[in-house]
């Protein structure tokens, strides 16, 4: 955890004094606290407070304190500890800012930072470097590097950390006995949850350094294959490294994890942990955040280093659970497009039959099982169905043209581009044919299935799967295997940059902020501070739009074939002429004006189950998986039966009951009366129908009812003023005056 500026001792040199009786030790301690201190991206800045304004002269910058020619020079303790105190770290990593935080607390303090610069407190000392080079850290290296030039001495530096994976590697073989003891404080570090990276570094000779900043800018200058030729100078150069040491962050769990965790399992999601620490970091969390359990849960680990040792190990766990039967095999659509609509239209009329289904295969697991399992292993999963980011045909560009004459510089760009071009139209043929050979042997129903369909069938008896050591690559194609594979509504949540490529490929993407940045909130569809909120954002506010949406969707089925409805029936008495039964202000008004309030206060308010019932019964949000709010039932139970009954039975009663109602005057009503009657009548059971809908009547909804009602009863006096409509005139007047309308009305 990164330790409160405020609680760093400002007298950083009595830390050391306890190291003097070992002067080995101490000089490790120093040479790896250095290195936190040099070899990250963090940037010292102002407090941004009144007391920092006021004395932000007492902050070293390098044009200033740390002299002309740049030799360390004896600062007072007073103006150090002063510069200490203004000064907090910013950083994209907090993992970096922890270390420097670190650093400071053992006598080595980052002062200032520049482009080219860096200055630093060494036990009351100030000392610059000069950055020549910053190799950074990526998914692939796993590691960054800074190769610096002490002004102090004029010593070249080279400081690397990374992963243990790939620093091991790295290191000069000499130091063999160090790196099996590293290797064991690594796994104990590990185990304890804790975020792991190895310190290492150079020293370089001028020629050394001269030579490789010459290599490393032509790359970085190179118009062709310029990330392979950087990684090549980069891998050649971070070689025969000396260790140094290991650092150890905590990643603190966030509040309330473990029962966010346990709710949503509950709630019947499936959960996945794709991350980039070790195996043993990634499993100690599992079992702190609930998602393992030593007690009840068998987990099994899978570790495999090719594919038929990834095959065997996923074989010999189904064998062991008794599941090697029956595997499901990935649906390819059919070719012909009449049987790819009779798939379409079996799989959405018996959609609740698969879905029982699949239920009952859930409900009758026997095995309370985990996987864990590492990146390498996971590729070899994935090789069979995701196709793999190949590179394209790289090719060096010549400046000759092909009858070995030179040509000026944009001609040779052209040619060397077309001929790119070129290789690339033959490679894209030859993957497409050797993708078509490969659909016909898959589409082969009596086929095995391959590994990746093995290793999700396995995952669908596992209560948590958790991939470790995966690459931000890797984590997108795990959101689209399960995608293809089960046809899975799948969530992706994370909180930092790697995590972008997972939260754009699910089909809900959730971004935490806070100290990892904002790459992951930008890229989301939803953010906000802590993972313990997509408990209440799933099942509170993902349950009141999903009713919300379904019961607009049904108003509007409903409301709309009920209108039409009445007014087709009526064509059976008017011999199909065309002619409609309701008045043209009423059929231009009806679904925009009179019945549109009710519906737009439903979408933004309704609630059918108070939000303290949902958070403490996770078992409501599976409740709709098999009864759902909207689809073709819905839709033919509100547009099918009720809009069709009701009109039916509003059409025949008042075709006999309001047919010729006797006005005050003694003379019959007409055809404007008998309409008007009609449309009275659809709108009342329309808003009734609404009100039996909704399951909480609040101010806003009663109130919008009332409008709709007195809508209605300005169309006629506003459109006979307005436009002076004579089939309205008296109208209103007469059918009110008539007991027989309001008897019809009411029944």
């Amino acid at each position: 955890n990164s330790p409160n500026a405020d609680d760093i001792d400002q007298k950083p040199s009595s830390r050391a004094e306890t190291l003097v009786e070992s002067p080995e030790l101490c000089e490790a301690v120093q040479s790896l606290t250095l290195a936190m201190a040099l070899c990250h991206n963090v940037v010292p800045e102002p407090k941004d407070d009144e007391d920092a304004l006021k004395e932000s002269s007492a902050i070293i910058d390098l044009e200033s304190g740390g002299g002309e020619s740049g030799m360390g020079s004896a600062v007072s303790s007073a103006t150090l500890a002063k510069t200490s105190k203004l000064i907090e770290y910013q950083g994209s990593s907090p993992d970096e800012v922890a270390l420097v935080h670190s650093a400071r607390a053992f006598g080595i303090e980052l002062l200032a930072r520049s482009q080219d610069s860096v200055m630093i407190n060494v036990y009351g000392t100030v000392i610059q470097y000069d950055v020549l080079a910053e190799l950074e850290f990526n998914s692939d290296r796993k590691r960054m590097s800074v190769v610096l030039r002490d002004k102090e001495n004029g010593k070249y530096w080279l400081y690397t950390k990374g992963a243990d994976n790939i620093m091991l590697g790295l290191i000069d073989p000499s130091q063999k006995d160090i790196l099996d003891k590293a290797v064991e404080h690594v796994d104990f570090f590990a185990r304890e949850g804790l975020r792991t990276l190895l310190f290492a570094r150079k020293e370089l000779t001028e020629e050394q350094c001269t030579e490789f900043l010459k290599q490393f800018n032509e790359a970085k200058a190179s118009l062709v294959d310029r990330e392979s030729k950087v990684d090549t100078v980069e891998a050649a150069f971070e070689t025969n490294l000396s260790y140094l040491g290991i650092s150890a962050v905590e990643d603190r769990l966030q509040s309330d994890l473990a029962p966010t965790i346990a709710f949503l399992r509950k709630a019947g999601i499936k959960i996945w942990v794709l991350t980039g620490d070790k195996r043993q970091t990634a499993e100690s969390i599992g079992y702190s955040s609930a998602l393992l359990d030593a007690e009840s849960m068998d987990v099994r680990h899978i570790e495999a280093h090719d594919y038929e040792s990834a095959e065997n190990r996923v074989d010999e766990i189904l064998k062991d659970i008794g599941s090697t039967d029956n595997i499901p095999k990935k649906e390819y659509p059919a070719k012909s497009w009449i049987r790819r609509a009779w798939n379409s239209t079996k799989k959405t009329v018996l959609w609740k039959k698969y879905l029982r289904e699949i239920i009952e295969r859930e409900s009758k697991r026997k095995h309370n099982m985990a996987i864990i399992i590492d990146g390498v292993s996971l590729q070899c999963m994935l090789a069979d169905e995701l196709p793999t980011m190949q590179k394209s045909d790289k090719s060096t560009a010549s400046e000759k043209d092909d009858d070995g004459e030179k040509g000026d510089e944009e001609t040779n760009r052209k040619k060397f581009w077309l001929k790119k071009r070129s290789k690339s139209k033959k490679g894209a043929a030859r993957t497409a044919e050797e993708t078509r050979k490969k659909n016909e042997l898959d589409r082969d129903p009596n086929r095995e299935p391959n590994l990746t369909e093995k290793f999700m069938y396995l995952c669908d008896h596992c209560e948590t799967v958790i991939c470790c050591r995966v690459t931000p690559l890797q984590k997108a194609l795990v959101v689209r295997m399960i995608q293809s594979l089960r046809d899975k509504i799948t969530l992706a949540i994370g909180d930092g940059a790697n995590d972008v490529s997972m939260i754009q490929e699910a089909h809900i993407g959730v971004g935490i902020y806070g100290k990892e940045g904002m790459n992951a909130s930008r890229a989301a569809d939803y953010s906000f501070s802590e993972f313990r909120f997509l408990r209440r954002l799933l099942c509170v506010h993902g349950r009141y739009a999903y009713v919300r949406t379904a019961g607009m969707m049904n108003m509007q089925f409903y409301k709309n074939m009920f209108f039409v409805c009445v007014q087709f029936y009526y064509q059976y008495m008017c011999l199909f002429s065309g002619n409609t039964v309701f008045n043209q202000w009423y059929i231009s008004t009806f679904n925009v004006v009179v019945t549109s309030i009710p519906p737009f206060i439903y979408g933004c308010f309704e609630r059918d189950l108070r939000a303290s019932t949902l958070m403490n019964h996770p078992e409501l949000y599976r409740s709709y998986r098999l009864y759902p709010l909207i689809g073709i039932a819905s839709v033919a139970e509100y547009a099918g039966v009720y809009a069709v009954l009701h009109s039916i039975v509003v059409f025949v009663f008042g075709t006999y009951a309001t047919g010729d109602i006797p006005l005050s005057n003694g003379q019959l009503t007409g055809f404007d009366y008998y309409g008007f009657a009609l449309v009275s009548a659809v709108t009342f059971v329309v808003l009734v129908k609404m009100m039996m809908m909704t399951h909480w009547w609040n101010w806003l909804f009663l109130l919008s009812i009332a409008v709709s009602v007195g809508i209605f009863y300005l169309v006629p006096p506003f459109f006979v003023q307005l436009f002076d409509e004579s089939s309205l005139i008296g109208v209103l007047d007469e059918t009110m005056r008539s007991s027989t309308f309001w008897l019809f009305l009411v029944l």
